[in-house]
This record gives C-alpha cells, sequence and structure tokens, in this order.
C-alpha cells in the first residue's frame, strides 16, 4: 500500500516565535464577521478552494473583452473573474466555487476589503452624501464639517503619511497626491529635475546655463518666448540625468518609461529620454563609476570636452539629477537590492548633489515595515508610493519645496477623490495603529513578518519536494517569489485547482512567480496556499 500524499501544511511548524498558528484559526472564526452577498456567504476562517473549472461563459467574456477594449496587459487565457460573489481575504466565490488570489490585482489589495474599518469609512461617505462627490484638491482647499465626523480631507491623509515617514526616516515631509503609481514616478522625476534645474542656476548661474545649452545645440523654446510670468528663458530641452537600474519597472507613461528598462514590450516603438543612464542592479560601485566628477567649469572651458563626457555614457556631475531605483525589482522579477548597494548610491547620489528615490509602489506595507527602504538601512529623498495605499502619492523632504513653483505639476483628481482618500486614510491607519486580537496584539506589519516565516518554511518544503520544478525562492514579509521551470505550465495548472498566478521578470529556463498575501493574511490562507502550490507542481 503506498503512503497517502501529506501535504505540506502538515509538516510545517506549528510554532514560530512563540506564536500558535493553529490557535489563530479559531480567534479568527470567532472574531471576523462572515461575508453575505446575494444570498451567499464566505468566511475566510473556514473557506476552502472548490473551484470547479472553466465554462464556456469564460470564453465569451474573453472575445467580448477583446472586441470592446484595446489590448492590453491581460493575456488571452487569464482568469475570467465573476462579480457579485463575496469575497473574504484571500478567498473569492463564484458560480464555479472558490478560489484564491495570489495576486491581489497586482498589489493594489493590502487589507481584506471587508476589514470593518474599511466599511465604517464607506459608510460614513453614504451618511453625509460624499461617495460620488468629486472636488479639485489642486484649485480648492477642503474643510469638513462641524457634522461630518469621520470625514478625512487630503490634509489629513498628507499629516498622517508625512508622519508615518517622518517616524521611519527622521526630518520633516510633505505630499503630492497623483492617480497611479506611473504618476507618482512623473511627479519624482519632475521633482529631481526642478530641483537640479533651480540649484544649478543657484551655483552656476544664467549665464552658464546659456554656454551649456549653446554647447549641446540646446535652443530657446522660442513659443513662450513672449511669456513674462517667469524672467529666465525656456529652453527646448534641459540635460539633466536620470540614472536607473536595468531590469527596472517604474510604469508605462513615457517618462517612466524612459527609466524602465525590463521588457521589450514595454519600450518598442516608444521614444524615450537621451539624458537616462541605466546601471546593474547590486553592483556597488556601479553609480560612482558612471559618474563623471569633473568640474563643469573645466568641462565647458575645452571645446567638445562635455560633449565627449556625455557621448562616452558618462554623467557629469553637475547635471546628475537622480538615481531612481526599486528597493524591490517587482515586474523585473521580484529581486530584492542588497543594502550594501543601496548605501552606496545613496552616498554617491548625495555627493554629487542628486536625489535618492525609492520606488515603492509595489512595496509599500507589504515587507514587515511601511517602507522597504526602512530595512535598507538608507533616506531617501523621494519616494513614490501607490497600491497598497488605495490612493497614490509622491511624498518627499519637505524642505524641497523650496524648489517648486506654482504649476510644476498638477491632475484632475489627485488628492481630490472623496473616496480614495476615505479608504486610503482607513488603510494607512490600520497599517500603523491596529492590534488585532486575532494575532495577539501584533500591528498588521508584524503579522508580516511572523508569516513571512511560515512561508519561508513553506517554500523551503516545495523545494525540498520538487526540486526539478522550485529553483529559488525570496520572502519578504508578504511579498514573494518562487523561481521556478515551466512557469506558465505552472500558472495554467495552479488556476485549473483554484489559485491565482501571476508571473514577473523575463521568460526562461527559470522564471519568477510572485505570490502576494494581504496585510492581514491568515496563516490558514498561506496553509492552502502551499498546499495548492504542491498541488499544482506535481501536475506539471
Amino acid at each position: 500500500m503506498t503512503n497517502p500524499h501529506i501535504p505540506v501544511s502538515a509538516v510545517l511548524p506549528q510554532v514560530i516565535d512563540g506564536y500558535d498558528f493553529a490557535a489563530e484559526t479559531s480567534r479568527a472564526l470567532r472574531e471576523i464577521p462572515e461575508v453575505c452577498f446575494g444570498g451567499h456567504s464566505l468566511h475566510r476562517g473556514s473557506a476552502r478552494v472548490t473551484f470547479s473549472g472553466e465554462t464556456p461563459a469564460d470564453e465569451a467574456v474573453r472575445r467580448e473583452h477583446k472586441a470592446s477594449i484595446f489590448q492590453t496587459t491581460v493575456d488571452p487565457d487569464s482568469p475570467v473573474i465573476e462579480l457579485g460573489w463575496p469575497t473574504h481575504g484571500h478567498y473569492v466565490q463564484d458560480s464555479r466555487g472558490v478560489h484564491m488570489d495570489l495576486y491581489l490585482g497586482v498589489a493594489q489589495k493590502l487589507v481584506d476589503e471587508h476589514h470593518p474599518a474599511l466599511q465604517r469609512a464607506v459608510q460614513k461617505l453614504l451618511e453625509h452624501g460624499l461617495i460620488l462627490r468629486r472636488e479639485i484638491n489642486t484649485d480648492d482647499y477642503l474643510r469638513v464639517a462641524a457634522h461630518a465626523e469621520g470625514i478625512h480631507t487630503p490634509q489629513a491623509l498628507a499629516a498622517m503619511i508625512d508622519g508615518a515617514a517622518s517616524q521611519a526616516y527622521g526630518g520633516s515631509w510633505r505630499t503630492f497626491f497623483t492617480n497611479s503609481g506611473t504618476e507618482s514616478i512623473e511627479a519624482c522625476l519632475k521633482l529631481a529635475f526642478e530641483v537640479k534645474y533651480k540649484r544649478f542656476l543657484a551655483q552656476h548661474g544664467a549665464d552658464t546655463l546659456a554656454k551649456l545649452m549653446a554647447e549641446l545645440g540646446i535652443k530657446e523654446f522660442t513659443p513662450l518666448a513672449g511669456d513674462k510670468s517667469r524672467p529666465e528663458p525656456v529652453y527646448e530641452d534641459y540635460p539633466f540625468f536620470i540614472v536607473g537600474c536595468l531590469d527596472a519597472f517604474h510604469g508605462r507613461t513615457l517618462g517612466s518609461l524612459s527609466i524602465t528598462a525590463s521588457k521589450k514590450a514595454q519600450k518598442l516603438g516608444f521614444p524615450r529620454s537621451r539624458w537616462v543612464r541605466h546601471i546593474v542592479a547590486n553592483q556597488v560601485g556601479a553609480l560612482g563609476a558612471l559618474i563623471d566628477p569633473t568640474p563643469l567649469a573645466t568641462l565647458l572651458a575645452t571645446p567638445g570636452a562635455l560633449r565627449a563626457s556625455i557621448d562616452a555614457g558618462r554623467v557629469p556631475a553637475d547635471l546628475f539629477a537622480a538615481f531612481l531605483v526599486e528597493p524591490l525589482r517587482g515586474e523585473g522579477g521580484y529581486v530584492l537590492c542588497t543594502p550594501e548597494f543601496l548605501k552606496d548610491c545613496e552616498t554617491v547620489s548625495h555627493a554629487h548633489g542628486g536625489l535618492l528615490i525609492l520606488d515603492e509602489v509595489q512595496t509599500f506595507g507589504r515587507s514587515g515595515t511601511l517602507f522597504l527602504g526602512e530595512q535598507m538601512g538608507v533616506v531617501p529623498d523621494a519616494m513614490a508610493l501607490a497600491k497598497g495605499l488605495f490612493t497614490a502619492a509622491m511624498v518627499a523632504r519637505a524642505d524641497l519645496d523650496q524648489y517648486l513653483h506654482t504649476g510644476w505639476h498638477s491632475n484632475t483628481w489627485g488628492g481630490g477623490k472623496i473616496f480614495d482618500n476615505q479608504i486610503g486614510y482607513a488603510v494607512l491607519d490600520i497599517m500603523l495603529h491596529e492590534k488585532s486580537p486575532v494575532f495577539l496584539g501584533r500591528t498588521y506589519p508584524e503579522n508580516l513578518r511572523l508569516k513571512g516565516k511560515l512561508l519561508e518554511a513553506g517554500f523551503a518544503e516545495l523545494q525540498r519536494r520538487h526540486p526539478t520544478i522550485v529553483d529559488s525562492f525570496m520572502v519578504k514579509g508578504g511579498l514573494s517569489r518562487l523561481s521556478v521551470r515551466r512557469r506558465t505550465d505552472l500558472i495554467h495548472a495552479g488556476w485549473r485547482r483554484g489559485l491565482k498566478l501571476l508571473g514577473c521578470g523575463r521568460s526562461g529556463e527559470v522564471s519568477s512567480i510572485r505570490t502576494l498575501f494581504l496585510a492581514d493574511v491568515l496563516a490558514k490562507e498561506i496553509h492552502e496556499a502551499l498546499d495548492l502550490l504542491d498541488a499544482a507542481m506535481s501536475d506539471v
């Protein structure tokens, strides 16, 4: 008689750091309310994946989508999600049963959407007739009426974000609200360019700027010559450099795309800035080797010297605006930067008058601290946030505001979506202050650090069981990566078993799958995810 298959969950530690995972399940059943919609109910503490497979209606939905919507990033065989049924934690119910979501809207979901604080936040908007209200934060100041307790303004959310940044990094911070992760990056880039431009004028003067432009063949932008709102001329281009990393992903708008360097599909056919350079991540000394420390006056004193430095791929120090980096490369394959690399880049950036910008769009709230940069031993000058925050923002050192003029950046809805502000405030408040009885008084970041240890043990067991499939893995709180062979087959096998998976990084013999977990993830959900991964790997 053959031995029955032993689930991965059955061989994992039941207690880590004194925390009993089995006891957590009973607390979850007691403390977390059941979710009911349309006559159907779901509870993450007792739910099990029971996915029965796709139906002919799913393919009809794909055809309907393709007939009406331009091509985006959705694959032809991506899962079809049926709306109107209960969801709870990582579990999603529909007419085909219950499946498990491990990509969470590509990191948009940070806490369970039925968390009481989020439900109260929505209820407050309904009570005061504000759920559909739109205001322009870029043109109006917003104040909450005395009778509308529980409604939060953009400045209230910004103050909490600024306070969180100050607690993590010290100093004073300010927030600029945006509409998406890529716009947060755009705002960071524009901030870096404005800071460099105005510091350049203060250090070198307008005459040197004119000489620099003449040396590089950059002319004044004559259509605005008659605009006297500001004294300085506008040039057709500004030769200030941003340095990023190869395999980085910072978004698909054209400014962000100039720094993005992870896949052909993202860049093919699009013009991009010529003032961008890339280095290999985690190579200490790479940024310093790229920068030409020769003083600008010396370069300009010899005709052709400045152009020769740029043509050689160097970045003249006086033209270096910023280094932009993901502490964990998301789309690029879920690869962590080393603290040594980031510290070196921070030192080099500041030595040459540039800003250090961290792209925390995907990592915000997920790594076991609010900002992943906290764990890396560096202090950024600016950060791009989005996804898990529910709204999006550029957060930067408050002293940099002195370099910004009215109109340097603006947008239609940034910070003016009352709904997004309200939910963003609730999410951040949960992450900063909630100490859940389900987790014995631990905060959600603390929960992620603990559950990351459980997940790491599970991935090690998967690697032991499936050495021909699992090449390596990485876990950082609720952010994790499995590097596997036959990635496409594994993703398809996962979906057939009701497990939503998403790849990242380039395709190859060994490719990466990202697995994302909510900040309030239960041990039970991790156990079932690991068992489903084990089964899918056996299928492959």
